[in-house]
């Protein structure tokens, strides 16, 4: 954010102050991923975190993603969520077993986006997605249709498989703007 206001000739330098004094107070930072892409290092960060928090060790391999043309709104639903259920997924685990893996890699004009963690069993199901293991499965459930919804958006295809332990998420997006 201070970054964009920075470019901004009309932000107020009392605002600036503000941001800059915020970002230089923020003691509980994690930074692991470094794309040179702002919005989408924050939001890989802010999910690090969470997982470092709940003691979830949480490795990225990335690549250079400041030419990302990607909404990054579309971005944010079928990152957010994906990471999110692995996060979920993992807490149910004793320590010892909580692992995530993501890849946000640009190669050829396409964004390659995959995440494996471990989890308990899944019940996989051809051409369907697994069912919510939340409590109330009527009031969530809704986060990987929303991931279907958004890839189907861009023309693409996602992969959803487990296996001996280990659910895995894998699309690859066209890096075109599509509103």
């Amino acid at each position: 954010i201070y970054e964009l206001m920075s470019q901004d000739e009309t932000c107020s330098e009392d605002v600036r102050r503000y941001v800059y004094d915020l970002q230089n107070a923020q003691t509980d930072r994690i930074l692991l991923v470094s794309t040179h892409h702002m919005a989408l290092d924050a939001l890989l960060n802010q999910k690090a975190s969470v997982a470092v928090h709940r003691n979830i060790d949480i490795q990225f391999s990335v690549n250079d993603l400041s030419t990302l043309k990607i909404n990054m709104v579309d971005l944010t639903i079928i990152i957010s969520n994906i990471l999110d259920n692995a996060i979920e997924a993992c807490e149910k685990l004793p320590e010892m077993e909580r692992q995530i893996f993501v890849k946000v890699l640009l190669e050829e004009n396409e964004l390659f986006f995959s995440v494996r963690n471990r989890s308990l069993p899944v019940t996989m199901l051809a051409g369907q997605l697994p069912a919510s293991t939340k409590t109330n499965g009527i009031l969530h459930g809704y986060g990987l249709e929303n991931v279907r919804t958004t890839v189907a958006k861009y023309k693409a295809i996602y992969s959803i498989n487990y296996q001996d332990g280990w659910f895995h998420f894998a699309t690859e997006l066209p890096n075109t703007l599509i509103s």
